[in-house]
């Protein structure tokens, strides 16, 4: 999570109700696996459109000058919105992640849905 240098990590990990290291795993796998489902996405016109319209509603990101202010203040149905709009088999990546970690699918869709939106500041 060093792309989130100077961001208070325990208070993400505090957001998603889990312990730092816990976190750390799911999030060391999960951004790779959102940003690599948002380059696949954005590939067609069509999917780079729809990226494009999804953004736009989300402007309002710029109006928090730290990414730990973006984390507090962003709505948690928005959260979950980005992950619906990223992944069209949410629950099937959810579980593989679980599964990969031993982990909860309840674990890593909190953490993902806390971490998903500091991939557009």
């Amino acid at each position: 999570m060093t792309r989130f240098k100077g961001t208070n990590k325990k208070n993400l990990a505090n957001k998603a109700g889990l312990n730092l290291g816990v976190l750390g795993k799911i999030a060391t796998i999960g951004l790779p696996i959102i940003l690599t489902a948002i380059n696949k996405k954005t590939q067609t016109l069509e999917g780079l459109e729809s990226n494009n319209n999804a953004l736009s509603k989300h402007e309002d990101i710029n109006d928090y000058p730290s990414v730990d202010q973006l984390s507090e203040n962003v709505d948690p149905q928005d959260r979950d919105k980005i992950l619906a709009h990223v992944f069209e088999d949410k629950p099937i990546i959810f579980d593989c992640i679980a599964n990969t970690l031993e982990l909860s699918v309840n674990a890593v869709k909190r953490t993902l849905i806390v971490v998903a939106p500091l991939l557009l500041k």
